[in-house]
């Protein structure tokens, strides 16, 4: 979305429709650009895997990850300082 406005704000977009379909990669330019400040960093695979191998670690092996504190598994922030390093792991396919 954010780079659907930003196209349409500084009226780079081809297309006056609202259609412009927003990825990952076109979000991680703007924010190498400068055009993006940061994006907010859900990291869907943390918040789902995560918890279910450490309730299965804890139903089969009695291991409390933790020590019954929060873990923390996002979201993150991807900035000017880290777009590049998240950019090449969208590229492996890891991210």
């Amino acid at each position: 979305m954010a780079v659907t406005y930003l196209k349409k704000a500084t009226h780079t977009s081809a297309s006056d429709s609202g259609d412009v379909r927003t990825t990952v990669q076109d979000i991680l330019d703007a924010i190498e650009a400068g055009d993006i400040a940061f994006t907010v960093d859900q990291q869907q695979y943390l918040q789902g895997y995560l918890p279910v191998v450490l309730m299965f670690l804890e139903a089969t092996n009695q291991n409390t990850a933790g020590g019954g504190l929060p873990i923390l598994t996002g979201p993150g922030f991807i900035t000017p300082e880290n777009a590049a390093e998240v950019k090449a792991l969208v590229a492996e396919g890891t991210r």
